[in-house]
């Protein structure tokens, strides 16, 4: 019995790194993308949501003034939930420059701010924003040329990480951050994005549906629009930069927070995609989500269950494992030391990551995660090197 689990957990495990991205590269195979319209304009409305941002709202403001997108077809709006440090009083000094402020009483959490202000925007496009994201200058005129077809209801961006510390090293975080990019490419071939960025997304005003305050937007908006009959696309052109996580804690408290999130909302959103006119769409969200939700205990599976199976082959795995462990824990001295080791750093961050999924997963069942969020950045940090060489 012992082996027959390890057996599942590795063929699971192939088949969600590997099986499924080659799946979808075969499928997307002669499918270009389309050359997007080069002059569509829409209406945009840029949606910040923020609470107590005041250390980086007012760099962020001034990203967005400084887009490159017609200011008359561009509204920036700042969706304050309950922040009680300075972050409105800075909002309010860039009214006179068209900023519109909407201030949340009761702090209900970034879901329940976009309920409330995406229906009262006023662009064709809404484009989503986290306060700590600083977008490239072209980014929204990138995201809004792919509404020219209008068959597409979503678009996501591309998220790419900055080191603002120098004392953490990034490498493994932004090598699955890349993993996932790619994936997105390749779904975007077939106009089927599972999940957008949230630092970076847009979708039209006209298909938003109110949500649950206890959902992801970033998965639950796409996954509306998909089931509507859109396309959801990846605009790897439009970019969005965040600051790297400073402490490996504020990883792992970020993870948990997603994957509870994703655990409610997993059996409500494999009943919504039940389609049997568009099963492509249940088959990418079981494949990319459901079993990446499902993978930390696959992976303790298949680390735990060779050192009860006799064999040479399970001793031999035993060693493996010992040394990928052994290589994992050095992974995690670059962290608190701020020396980058890209090669060991990526079996510490996929060790942690998982971790983070199976404590989200106690959340879960404990219903302990509620729908707000926390600012998780250290005040410390220098905003002022963001990098905003790198943003045009």
């Amino acid at each position: 019995m012992t082996e027959v689990v390890f057996w599942v957990a590795a063929v699971f495990l192939f088949y969600l790194y590997a099986g499924y991205p080659v799946i979808l590269f075969v499928s997307g195979l002669g499918r270009r993308k389309k050359s997007p319209a080069v002059n569509f304009e829409p209406t945009v409305s840029l949606v910040i949501a923020a609470h107590n941002e005041e250390v980086v709202i007012r760099e962020k403001i001034e990203n967005s003034l400084s887009l490159d997108y017609p200011p008359d077809r561009l509204e920036i709006l700042v969706a304050s939930d309950a922040s009680t440090d300075g972050t409105n009083a800075i909002v309010k000094e860039y009214c006179d420059r068209g900023v519109r402020l909407m201030v949340r009483e009761k702090r209900e959490g970034k879901t329940a701010v976009l309920n409330a202000v995406c229906p009262l925007a006023k662009g064709e496009i809404l484009v989503l924003s986290d306060a700590n994201g600083m977008f490239r200058s072209d980014a929204i005129r990138k995201l809004a040329r792919c509404f020219a077809d209008p068959g597409v209801g979503c678009v996501s961006g591309a998220l790419r990480y900055i080191d603002l510390s120098r004392r953490t090293s990034d490498e493994g975080e932004s090598f699955f951050l890349r993993y996932d990019a790619w994936i997105k490419k390749m779904e975007s071939r077939l106009g089927t994005v599972i999940g957008a960025f949230g630092g970076i997304f847009a979708f039209r005003r006209d298909l938003f549906e109110s949500m649950d305050p206890m959902l992801s937007n970033d998965l639950e908006i796409p996954l509306q629009i998909l089931r509507r009959g859109y396309k959801v696309l990846y605009e790897e052109e439009a970019v969005c930069l965040e600051p790297a996580s400073p402490r490996v804690g504020i990883q792992f408290q970020r993870h948990a927070r997603i994957s509870a999130r994703a655990f409610y909302g997993a059996m409500r959103w494999i009943r919504c995609l039940l389609n049997p006119f568009r099963p492509l769409i249940l088959f990418q969200f079981l494949s990319k989500k459901i079993l990446r939700w499902l993978s930390p205990f696959f992976l303790f599976a298949l680390l735990g269950t060779p050192f009860f199976i006799d064999g040479l082959f399970y001793q031999a795995l035993r060693f493996v494992y010992l040394l990928f462990l052994l290589t994992a824990a050095a992974g995690g001295i670059p962290y608190w030391v701020g020396n980058s080791r890209p090669v060991i750093s990526l079996p510490f961050y996929f060790i942690v990551g998982n971790l983070a999924v199976l404590w989200g997963f106690v959340k879960f069942l404990t219903q302990s995660q509620g729908p707000t969020w926390a600012v998780a950045r250290e005040p410390s940090l220098p905003r002022q090197a963001s990098g905003r060489a790198d943003l045009s």
